[in-house]
């Protein structure tokens, strides 16, 4: 069977929900109690966003720099038992990956989760928090070991993101490219060329009209 505890010290699976770091009493449970209360209005929404794709959104009690986590039911199917039934069966219908179940931990202390929070708060519908969300769901997905559904999308979702950070417009296309420096510089290469092709004829020219005025000069 499996080794559920060593010297003593349960141990635990961080890649399953439930992690529990501290036990910090009365006053620390009251606290996250408040916690969850506090930011219960985000998870509502987060979880309302990506729908299926989570069983679950909370809060998580990591101490992480991530700013989410992706992890598995305690008797779910952990991302990397995933990757492993889908190479035994090597792809079969039956490991479809929105078949196995995650729960989605959510760092509060993060910047980029602080900002959605204000914004959400704001306004539910607010366009960069969804995009802004999305990205990380699909980013803590290639982390945790998961597949990301539609990499079309994600890769959409990014490039807005970075067009916008740097104050490019979102939508923006290509930008019209000015030719006329390439044009100049070819016309002023096609005259350089005329002028070099000019000289060599000239040269050429007075080349034959010295042989010729010596040729003479030997008949005389």
């Amino acid at each position: 069977g499996h080794v559920t505890d060593f010297a003593g010290k349960k141990l635990v699976n961080l890649a399953k929900v439930g992690v529990e770091l501290e036990d910090g009493g009365k006053k620390a449970k009251k606290i996250t109690e408040l916690r969850n209360k506090k930011y219960e209005t985000m998870t509502g929404w987060v979880k309302e966003l990506l729908g299926d794709k989570v069983t679950k959104v909370q809060l998580t009690p990591r101490r992480t720099s991530e700013p989410l986590i992706l992890t598995s039911p305690q008797h779910g199917v952990s991302a990397n038992m995933y990757r492993i039934m889908k190479g035994q069966t090597l792809g079969e219908k039956s490991t479809d990956s929105s078949q196995v179940k995650r729960v989605l931990e959510v760092n509060h202390l993060h910047p980029l989760i602080d900002e959605v929070f204000k914004r959400v708060q704001v306004d539910p519908k607010d366009e960069t928090a969804e995009q802004i969300l999305l990205s990380l769901y699909d980013i803590a997905a290639l982390q945790s070991g998961f597949e990301v559904a539609d990499t079309t999308a994600f890769s959409r979702r990014v490039g807005r993101l970075l067009r916008t950070s740097v104050d490019i417009s979102a939508d923006a296309g290509n930008i019209n490219e000015d030719v006329s420096e390439f044009e100049a510089q070819i016309a002023e290469e096609e005259a350089e060329q005329q002028e070099s092709d000019d000289k060599k004829a000239e040269e050429g020219e007075k080349t034959e009209a010295g042989a010729a005025e010596g040729a003479d000069n030997e008949e005389l």
